[in-house]
């Protein structure tokens, strides 16, 4: 039985996968999708708005399992890496087949039961925090991390390099506290442009 699976998942960065919320409200979700003919794993971000399978998915070919809110990317890779025998085996027993109207995936009995099994495993990620950084780690806008020393960081003189230097040492800082801050440098131009809007 072949075991040769891509896992396009970047257990080398344990933030890679983590939850982001922007200004508004809304939000994106991750997904881990395992595809049975290509046999790769890979995360892909929905924006929460997004409702419905994808063709592939709804023809049997993908299985997309919903991941929780601050993904650990290390601890993702380690899941995976102990199912590869039966993603293996599902993959073994798929085959894709035109039914005079589309492609649809068709399963072994063994490789059915394998699917019912891997799916109630995914579902521990949303009884407990199998998978999940610690509470206050993960991805945060700039503008939710940095709201309120915004204006200690940057002044309505603040020249280009600065900012790009202040956000490079607040990048620095947050990832020292296990944190990704999204987008520094273009929120502390825009505060910026707040503050020369204001003295003018």
């Amino acid at each position: 039985m072949a075991t040769d699976w891509t896992f396009e998942v970047d257990g080398s960065d344990r933030l890679a996968y983590a939850y982001l919320v922007d200004d508004s409200g809304n939000y994106s979700r991750s997904y881990l999708v395992l595809d049975w003919g290509t046999r790769e794993a890979r995360v892909e971000w929905r924006h929460s708005s997004q409702t419905g399978a994808t063709a592939h998915e709804w023809h049997g070919h993908q299985m997309a399992l919903r991941l929780p809110a601050n993904v650990d990317a290390c601890l993702l890779t380690a899941w995976l890496q102990d199912r590869v025998n039966t993603l293996a085996a599902i993959a073994e027993g798929y085959e894709s087949a035109w039914d005079g109207h589309n492609h649809i995936a068709g399963f072994s009995e063994r490789a059915s039961q394998l699917l019912d099994e891997l799916g109630e495993a995914a579902n521990e990620w949303t009884e407990g925090e199998t998978l999940a950084l610690p509470d206050g780690q993960g991805v945060w806008a700039a503008s939710q991390w940095l709201y309120d020393s915004r204006h200690e960081l940057v002044t309505a003189t603040s020249t280009d390099e600065e900012i790009a230097s202040t956000a490079e040492r607040l990048d620095r800082e947050a990832k020292a506290e296990g944190v990704r801050v999204d987008g520094a440098e273009d929120y502390l131009r825009s505060v910026r442009e707040e503050l020369r809007e204001d003295a003018e």
